[in-house]
């Protein structure tokens, strides 16, 4: 069963309205998300050396994003898609094959950077199959 975590320190997390721009007419990543991304490798590859998703295998992310500025204002969800292709690009899995995630933030006090805790494993869970008379017992849905 595939399982690697894995921790970096980057400046701040990017949101998803900043991270892309257009030129040439063509979406790319904004230069200073580039930057902290290839911050955030240079981290994980001295943990996670040759860690691969093997082929096929349905995933579940942990997130534990640690701030150190405000957490009031900052919403997970926009970091989410910057993370989420940060550790795509690096693992070499499409982020279609993530089922479930699994996200917190909490106060970093003493640094000058915010720090992610992630776990990346196969979801066993994301095989079940549900027929709509199932979903209609388990959650009240009408027909």
């Amino acid at each position: 069963m595939y399982d690697v975590q894995g921790v970096f320190k980057v400046k701040y997390f990017p949101s998803v309205n900043s991270m892309y721009i257009l030129a040439h007419r063509r979406k790319c990543m904004n230069p200073e998300c580039v930057a902290i991304r290839e911050h955030a490798f240079s981290q994980m590859s001295k943990v996670d050396v040759g860690a691969t998703v093997p082929d096929k295998v349905k995933l579940s992310l942990e997130l534990g994003f640690y701030l150190h500025t405000s957490l009031g204002r900052k919403d997970l969800d926009n970091c989410l898609k910057f993370i989420i292709d940060t550790l795509s690009q690096y693992y070499g899995f499409n982020d279609n094959r993530v089922y479930s995630i699994k996200t917190y933030k909490r106060a970093l006090v003493g640094s000058e950077e915010d720090l992610l805790f992630y776990r990346i494993k196969e979801d066993v869970s994301a095989d079940q199959k549900l027929d709509m008379e199932t979903l209609i017992g388990k959650f009240g849905v009408q027909k």
